[in-house]
């Protein structure tokens, strides 16, 4: 799956999904984001959860479903990870001196 960024006339391919990958997490915990565009460039399956399906998850398998968000959780992080060390390859994308605050 590719995934890309910005209107559809101008849009920049920012990954790509393998087989296995989670896609989605933001959603899951927001219940409405979405921050990417998805699109499949071969025959695809994939599998989804909704609200649902995961509230009775909780309830029946507790154990499972901590897992489960653990899962999404570091599965955001990696991305983040990944995303910062791309910023920081680009070099640095704040540079301002910052002067703390002198508390009377």
């Amino acid at each position: 799956m590719e995934v890309t960024y910005g209107a559809r006339e101008k849009a920049i391919i920012v990954a790509f999904i393998k087989t296995g990958e989670l896609f989605g997490e933001i959603g899951f915990f927001d219940h409405h984001s979405r921050v990417r565009t998805l699109r499949a460039m071969e025959d695809s399956v994939i599998r989804t959860w909704d609200q649902e399906s995961l509230e009775r998850m909780k309830n029946r398998e507790p154990v499972l479903y901590g897992a489960f968000v653990t899962l999404l959780a570091r599965s955001i992080c990696a991305k983040f990870r990944t995303s910062c060390a791309a910023d920081s390859r680009s070099g640095p994308i704040i540079n301002r001196k910052v002067t703390p605050a002198i508390s009377g």
